[in-house]
Formats: C-alpha cells, structure tokens, sequence
C-alpha cells in the first residue's frame, strides 16, 4: 500500500527520462531495506523482511511523492483525491480480505490455495476499484481502450 501509489507515477518519471531521480530513490529505497531485511529476518523471520522492506519504502515515499508532484505540475490535494483516494479504499479492503484468507487457510496452504485466495482477493480489489472508487471520467476512459483494442 505504502509504495502502490507511485507505481505509475516512478514509470511516467522514467517515460520522460528522470532515470537519475528513480534510480537514487529506489538505490537509497535498496540500501535501508537490504541489510533491515536481512537483520530483522534473522530475528523475526518472514515478518522481520517485511518490515524492513517497509522501512526501505517509508524512507523514499515523500521524496518520490515530491519529485512527481514537482514534474507533473499537480497540487497534493489532486493527487490524494485522483491517486490515493481510489486505490487506498480498495486496497484497504483487498488487505483485509487476504489476511482473513492466510488465517482460514491455516499454517502451510498449498501452492493452489495461496494462488486461488490470492487471486480472489486481487480481483476484488480491482472490481470494488473499477465500481465504486474511480472517478467516472477515468472508468470511461478504461472501457474506451478496451473497447478499441478488440
């Protein structure tokens, strides 16, 4: 969730060649998360990497959100309310769902049962996204290029 809202915003910066401003944020974004990973993992495991990966994430988020608001000429109130604002809900709601699907799948799920649950919950979140949360102007512009590649 925490890096989900710069995805687009990190390609179109290197779309129009800020490869340098990118390549040090996800370098510096590398050099926390790395050996935090690696420390906490030992200690903690699978959620020791987690919250290093995190903490690499959390250190380079106001400065990518800066460098794209600053490139892309939008104030921060557009942004919460065209970038974060639709995708946090859903995103919110697929996290929960998939917490209560580990917990029902028990301690080792198979390969199938994460794939499927996974998924589920991933289509979910892009149908409560598509439904609800995006503003209509962008779920016309969707169906309009799926309607023109067919």
């Amino acid at each position: 969730m925490l890096f989900r809202s710069h995805v687009v915003g990190a390609t179109m910066l290197n779309a129009i060649g800020k490869n340098k401003e990118v390549f040090l944020l996800g370098a510096a974004s590398i050099i926390i998360n790395l050996p935090l990973s690696i420390t906490f993992g030992l200690q903690w495991g699978i959620n020791g990497v987690v919250t290093g990966t995190l903490a690499g994430y959390a250190v380079v988020f106001f400065p990518y959100l800066y460098v794209e608001l600053k490139t892309f000429d939008v104030m921060l109130s557009y942004w919460i309310k065209r970038v974060v604002f639709p995708v946090a809900i859903p995103g919110a709601i697929q996290a929960v769902l998939s917490i209560c699907a580990v917990n029902l799948l028990g301690a080792n799920p198979g390969v199938v049962e994460v794939g499927v649950t996974g998924l589920g919950s991933t289509l979910i979140g892009w149908a409560l996204f598509f439904g609800f949360f995006a503003p209509a102007e962008d779920r016309r512009a969707i169906l309009s290029a799926i309607g023109s590649r067919t």
